[in-house]
C-alpha cells in the first residue's frame, strides 16, 4: 500500500497528528521511532527524526530505502522573519528550500557562504547546488485549501532557509533576510528536501512559526500554538489528498 510519509525532528512536532492516527502502530525506521497508521484511510507513516540535518537525512534516507513513500511532508515549528510579515502562529509552505551554511567562505558579506562552484547533484541537466526544489503544483494546491480550512491563521509560501546554527541576534536574522529573502529557518527542510529530490519522490514543507527570528527571547516564544497549528494543517492536507 502506497503512504505519505511525514517528518518531524521531535516528538512534540508530531503529537497533534499522532493522537489523530488509526491503528496507531510504533515501528522503527533507521533505529528511530516511527508511528504508522492511517488518517481518513489514508496509510501514513510519521518519522521521528532527531534535530539537524544528519538526523533529518538519515531518517529520510532510511524511510524511503525500506519502502518508498507517495509523497514526503516535513513539518513542525520554525522561526519567521518579520521582515517578511510573519508573526507566531502563522503558517508556512515551503516554495523552496536553501542550505544557508554551505558554500564557499565570504570575505563580501559576513559569514554568509558563497555557492559552491560545483554541484552536489544533477537534476534532469539542472545543477543541483544549495537550494531544493519542493513540489510547487503541490504546494499551491494545499495553500488554497489551508486558506479555507484554517481562517485564524496566515497562510505564506516562499523560501525557507535550514540552518545548524540557530540565529539569534537581530544583525544575523536581518543578514538571512536580505541574502535569501527567505520567510523561515530550521534546522532539517534542506535535507530532507534534498533526499527527497535524490529518490524523485514529491516533498513539501508546512510549518508554523513559534518565535520570530532575531534575538533570543523565549518569553515571546508561541511554541504550543504553533505544534497544534502545523499538526491541524498537516492533518487537513492529508484529508484532502
Amino acid at each position: 500500500m502506497k503512504y505519505i510519509l511525514i517528518t518531524a525532528a521531535v516528538i512534540r512536532e508530531a503529537e497533534y497528528l499522532i493522537y489523530r492516527l488509526n491503528n496507531p502502530s510504533k515501528i522503527k525506521i533507521g533505529n528511530k521511532l516511527a508511528i504508522s497508521g492511517s488518517i481518513d484511510n489514508k496509510a501514513v507513516k510519521i518519522a521521528i527524526t532527531g534535530p539537524g540535518i544528519i538526523n533529518a537525512a538519515h531518517a529520510a534516507t532510511a524511510a524511503i530505502e525500506q519502502k518508498p513513500p507517495q509523497l514526503i511532508i516535513q513539518t513542525g515549528c520554525a522561526g519567521g522573519f518579520k521582515q517578511a510579515g510573519l508573526k507566531t502562529g502563522d503558517i508556512c509552505i515551503a516554495s523552496e528550500e536553501i542550505d544557508a551554511q554551505l558554500g564557499i567562505e565570504s570575505q563580501g558579506r559576513a559569514y554568509l557562504p558563497q555557492e559552491l562552484p560545483f554541484p552536489l547533484y544533477m537534476k534532469n541537466k539542472s545543477e543541483i547546488k544549495s537550494a531544493y526544489p519542493t513540489d510547487l503544483k503541490l504546494s499551491e494546491k494545499f495553500k488554497k485549501i489551508l486558506k479555507k480550512k484554517l481562517c485564524d491563521a496566515l497562510i505564506m509560501s516562499g523560501k525557507f532557509i535550514t540552518v545548524s546554527t540557530v540565529t539569534a541576534t537581530d544583525k544575523t536574522a536581518q543578514k538571512h533576510f536580505e541574502a535569501f529573502n527567505c520567510i523561515a529557518e530550521n534546522m532539517e527542510g534542506a535535507a530532507t528536501a534534498y533526499i527527497a529530490l535524490i529518490y524523485n519522490i514529491p516533498f513539501i514543507e508546512i510549518r508554523s512559526i513559534s518565535n520570530i527570528c532575531g534575538k533570543r527571547d523565549k518569553s515571546e516564544w508561541r511554541l504550543k500554538t504553533a505544534l497544534k497549528k502545523s499538526g491541524k494543517a498537516v492533518y487537513e492536507i492529508i484529508k484532502e489528498i
